[in-house]
């Protein structure tokens, strides 16, 4: 439900796959799929010096033959280079949807209850937003997720 938000949006969303054992990796992976990500990356340092990499990459490329969708895979922490497509911001962490899931709103550089006094009812103008109070967005989580990803765009763009 979210895949077709980011793309108003046009936020290029890359999906972080983690774990330490199989059943970790393909759980990762299924969810960044259901998130609507289309890109993946793999943080690669420490399991290519533990010589992990040839099996995480299996367990990632198994799971996204069985999906189906067109995808890339970024190994991150290699020598490669790490690129923004198109030099459009590109976040790979879900802290923003996760944080939302749990109740916590983002403003600037801080992060509050949805229903903190200081953000309560102070209106934001997000594209997600649109002029409602933080407490407005307590039952829209749609809304409440992407305001979260707007406002960490807005402070590491």
């Amino acid at each position: 439900k979210l895949t077709s938000t980011f793309s108003e949006f046009d936020v290029p969303i890359i999906g972080l796959i983690k774990g330490a054992i199989s059943k970790q990796i393909d759980w990762s992976t299924k969810k960044a799929i259901e998130l609507g990500c289309q890109s993946f990356v793999i943080p690669s340092r420490e399991l290519a010096k533990l010589k992990l990499l040839d099996g995480m990459i299996a367990t990632v490329m198994k799971v996204l033959r069985e999906s189906g969708i067109d995808t890339q895979v970024l190994l991150h922490g290699l020598s490669y280079p790490f690129k923004r497509r198109d030099e459009a911001f590109t976040y790979s962490g879900l802290s923003w949807f996760i944080s939302a899931k749990k109740g916590y709103y983002y403003k600037g550089m801080n992060t509050c209850f949805i229903t903190d006094t200081s953000v309560r009812f102070e209106e934001c103008h997000c594209a997600a937003c649109k002029g409602r109070m933080a407490y407005q967005l307590k039952d829209d989580e749609k809304s409440f997720v992407l305001h979260n990803l707007l406002q960490t765009i807005e402070r590491f763009a």
